[in-house]
């Protein structure tokens, strides 16, 4: 059942407030007249909502969201007040409040607060729920990796066999990015080992998403909320992780988390522009973007020469022009073939 802490030092207002919560549907009701007092029922309790007012005896409301934000994050908190303060109101929404409530208000007022704070609960719960299976996922993977006692070949095959196992589309794409990548590479006179990292890199750079819950990685991504879309985009983080303690593998992972680095210095996760990326990133990022377009793995496919224009044109600032360069030369030596590319 359902649990709403209300936190008011007048009594008259919390039996008020009880009786409003209870209509609004299955719901247990506790109650605190200061804010240390409302902390220690949290702690005990676990309410999926707190109603707390701003001014209380000794500490203050802000102070008691500020507190459940940090020790229990689950909790969405509705702050009230009686008067209409801007400053609180500021002060509210950082601390994470959900909503800020004038009195005197409304039941329904307080109805629409209570709704709003319980899918707050329960988006937190499902986050939550995300991240310990992304944590556990992580463990079994890492200890899976570390197992591996094969030569360089089979323990590449090893893990593409779990990719292709999981998400096929994935496998598939990685197999072409990493034809489209080495193609790419020796136009540019990439040596060995180089070339075989980005490679690597290639094939193993959506390992990552082995780590991700099938019922993210399974969703429409504009169904996402903000937190749920962070947690996708740090898969190639998680695919780093997974093979920085695999030792042949260890310049494939540098390569394959910094693709997602951007020549103008504005992707992630490190904010590198220009030649301070890997150059094997630099590849990967324009074999594995080609890729998408053509094959309409996140949108409508397009052609090969209108998949060049977009990657030299419409996205220069994302890319290499040098490596972009050698793939249009790639291009140019098979046109309308796309051996050379893909």
């Amino acid at each position: 059942m359902t649990s709403v802490l209300i936190v008011d030092d007048e009594a008259s207002m919390r039996t008020l407030l009880r009786a409003w919560v209870e209509r609004e549907g299955d719901a247990t009701v506790i109650e605190a007249a200061t804010a240390e007092e409302g902390l220690e029922l949290v702690g005990k309790e676990s309410p999926a909502v707190a109603l707390c007012d701003i001014r209380l005896p000794g500490e203050d409301g802000l102070w008691l969201a500020a507190q459940i934000r940090i020790h229990h994050p689950q909790t969405a908190v509705v702050m009230t007040t009686g008067v209409l303060e801007f400053g609180a109101a500021v002060d509210s929404l950082q601390a994470g409040v959900v909503d800020y409530l004038v009195k005197p208000f409304t039941r329904e007022r307080l109805g629409e607060a209570l709704s709003r704070a319980w899918y707050a609960h329960k988006s937190r719960e499902a986050l939550d729920q995300l991240q310990r299976e992304l944590d556990l996922r992580h463990r079994q993977i890492t200890q899976a990796l570390s197992d591996l006692e094969l030569n360089i070949n089979a323990g590449l095959e090893a893990m593409l066999a779990i990719l292709r196992a999981r998400d096929p589309e994935s496998y598939e794409h990685a197999r072409r990015v990493a034809n489209i990548a080495v193609n790419i590479g020796a136009t540019l006179k990439i040596a060995e080992p180089r070339l075989s990292d980005i490679e690597r890199a290639a094939l193993l750079h959506n390992l990552g998403r082995l780590a991700i819950p099938d019922a993210l990685l399974m969703r429409d991504r504009a169904t996402l909320s903000d937190d749920e879309r962070d947690l996708v985009r740090t898969y190639p983080l998680h695919g780093q992780a997974l093979l920085k303690n695999v030792p042949f593998l260890a310049g494939a992972s540098e390569i394959a988390v910094a693709a997602h680095e951007r020549y103008d210095g504005s992707g992630f996760p490190r904010g590198l522009a220009g030649e301070a990326i890997p150059l094997g990133a630099r590849v990967l990022a324009v074999a594995n973007v080609f890729d998408e377009l053509v094959s309409g793995l996140n949108g409508p496919s397009v052609s090969e020469e209108r998949a060049l224009e977009i990657l030299s044109v419409e996205r220069i600032a994302q890319f290499d022009p040098v490596v972009v360069g050698a793939l249009i030369m790639l291009a140019q030596r098979s046109p309308g073939a796309g051996s050379a590319c893909r």
